[in-house]
């Protein structure tokens, strides 16, 4: 992925931030409001039991696409078109995370420096989790990769649908 993901994270939330009205409970470290949305859900019938579970199934079911820039999926587009990039394979796991174990994850993007690219993972307590390419778990990151961006489930399901709410594509 390009270096383009922090510019897109960047104005995502810009673009949110401005016209953002009413409650938010999340603060970014330049003052940026960013609210949380829980209640997000679409009717499936996936069952998991665990974090390595819904791993698999994300990468079993999802195949990698080059990066799609602005356009983030919602867990039912991920799941009915079963193509993404690197953050709809962790927006759908995450939200596998939270629907089916009650698990509050987080979304991570890590810029390795060997490469100068960012890349979407998961975290959840101690462990990053890889879920676009293979599904892997990790509890401690190489000195050459560091996190550049890090938010909650709540805050990125809020980012997305607000996205897809603002341009019109959910209602």
């Amino acid at each position: 992925m390009k270096n383009k993901m922090f510019n897109v994270i960047y104005y995502v939330v810009i673009g949110m931030a401005v016209s953002c009205a009413g409650g938010t409970n999340c603060y970014f470290d330049d003052g940026i409001d960013v609210g949380e949305k829980h209640d997000y859900y679409f009717e499936n019938d996936i069952e998991v039991r665990n974090l390595a579970e819904a791993g698999y199934f994300v990468n079993n079911h999802m195949t990698a696409v080059p990066d799609n820039g602005d356009y983030w999926q919602l867990p039912e587009e991920s799941y009915q078109k079963r193509t993404g990039d690197c953050e709809d394979f962790v927006i759908f796991f995450m939200y596998l995370a939270k629907t089916k174990l009650d698990f509050e994850t987080e979304f991570v993007v890590v810029y390795f420096e060997e490469t100068s690219e960012y890349h979407a993972m998961a975290k959840y307590l101690n462990s990053y989790f890889e879920v676009t390419d293979s599904y892997f778990e990790i509890t401690r990151l190489s000195d050459k990769m560091h996190i550049e961006w890090i938010c909650t489930y709540g805050e990125l399901m809020w980012m997305t649908y607000y996205y897809h709410d603002s341009v019109g594509i959910y209602n």
